[in-house]
């Protein structure tokens, strides 16, 4: 048998049932090689995944392997880092009349990057109006928003505010502590919690993660990037959400049980209803 395969099934040894994977990037040019393998794996073991555009291309990439597989979803929308210019997201609200579709994103704002930006200021502003603009089509569409937020906390949460109460959603990959994280559980959002709550450096966001509401995480690995311990280095993939959920419930001293059952009902409330 496949040791990838080995691998895979050992993670899931023992698990009460077979996880959502709320964030991947499947499409990716990573899988290239052996993507037929990594599918047959990963959707034989999860319950469903939700593999996440960051353009025009990757979303429709996205949709086209929705297409494919029964419990594979997609996400669409345009990331920050692909927007240098005024940007037309007309194609966003086109894209999420597909029944894969189930949220627009990953969109927001980062600014990591912006002091290699020949013109800060103007990036910003595209960035925030390309923001707006998907957020809008999000509440036309009621569909939930994937938030991707570097190096730009209190901008896009200036943002998201505007919204609170209208929009729902999940804040990707989040990174902060405990009071940072309350703030954006206050707007009414999900915390997305993958592969970096295992790294001894996140120790702010594993007390953040030990004390927050089980109701407001959701889990994902954002493959194939942030795999967790005991696999960085590697190519991640969604069937180690199973090692991220371990570590939540060891956080948490819980088991489990419980963290998947909580945190794969709060992906399905989010993302799936219309879709199941």
């Amino acid at each position: 048998m496949d040791q990838k395969l080995l691998l895979a099934k050992e993670c899931f040894r023992g698990s009460p049932n077979a996880m959502i994977d709320t964030h991947s990037h499947l499409y990716f040019d990573s899988y290239d090689e052996d993507r037929l393998e990594v599918m047959a794996r990963n959707m034989a073991l999860l319950d469903a995944v939700i593999t996440v555009g960051v353009d025009e291309s990757t979303s429709q990439k996205a949709i086209t392997l929705s297409e494919k597989y029964p419990n594979m979803y997609a996400a669409v929308g345009l990331h920050p880092e692909e927007i240098a210019f005024p940007t037309d997201v007309l194609w966003v609200e086109r894209s999420v009349s597909h029944k894969k579709v189930v949220a627009i994103g990953e969109i927001g704002l980062d600014y990591s990057k912006l002091s290699s930006e020949h013109d800060v200021e103007s990036t910003v502003t595209n960035q925030k109006n390309a923001f707006r603009a998907q957020l809008e089509i999000a509440l036309r569409t009621n569909l939930p928003v994937v938030i991707h937020s570097r190096d730009a906390f209190d901008d896009t949460l200036e943002i998201l505010t505007a919204y609170k109460g209208s929009l729902r959603g999940v804040w990707h990959s989040f990174t902060g502590d405990v009071e940072s994280m309350q703030k954006v559980t206050r707007i009414g959002f999900m915390i997305g919690i993958n592969g970096i709550v295992t790294y001894t450096s996140a120790q702010p966001l594993q007390d953040a993660v030990s004390r927050v509401e089980l109701s407001h995480l959701v889990l994902e690995t954002d493959a194939p990037f942030l795999p967790p311990v005991p696999h960085r280095g590697e190519r991640n993939e969604p069937y180690m959400v199973t090692l991220v959920a371990e570590k939540v419930a060891s956080l948490r001293k819980d088991t489990v049980e419980n963290v998947i059952a909580q945190t794969d009902k709060n992906a399905q409330k989010l993302f799936l209803e219309r879709v199941l």
